[in-house]
């Protein structure tokens, strides 16, 4: 006897990346501000340090090294998508300064 099989594929989630402002040492960055992520569709947010999401970003609510990090967003569904996000912390400018 054959029976009817129903498959339901369900797209991946849109995720919207806006890379942060830079910023000068000693200050950080929040990946987890709306702005970074506006546009996306509803969802877990997790962040990562890798694109294979193996290595846990420990605090994307100050990340204060300049490099790409990785968002990925998990719908109700367990679908997820993972993309880069570039931050920038840039050096103070040394000043030297000689006394006349």
């Amino acid at each position: 006897m054959i029976e009817p099989v129903t498959v339901t594929i369900n797209p991946l989630p849109t995720l919207v990346i806006t890379d942060p402002a830079a910023v000068c040492t000693p200050g950080t960055v929040d990946l987890t501000v709306a702005a970074v992520t506006a546009g996306s569709d509803a969802g877990t947010l997790s962040y990562w340090m890798d694109a294979g999401a193996t290595i846990p970003l420990a605090t994307p609510s100050a990340v204060a090294a300049t490099g790409t990090y990785y968002i990925q967003l998990t719908d109700v569904n367990g679908c997820s998508t993972i993309q880069p996000i570039n931050v920038v912390v840039n050096p103070l400018p040394n000043l030297v300064i000689t006394d006349p």
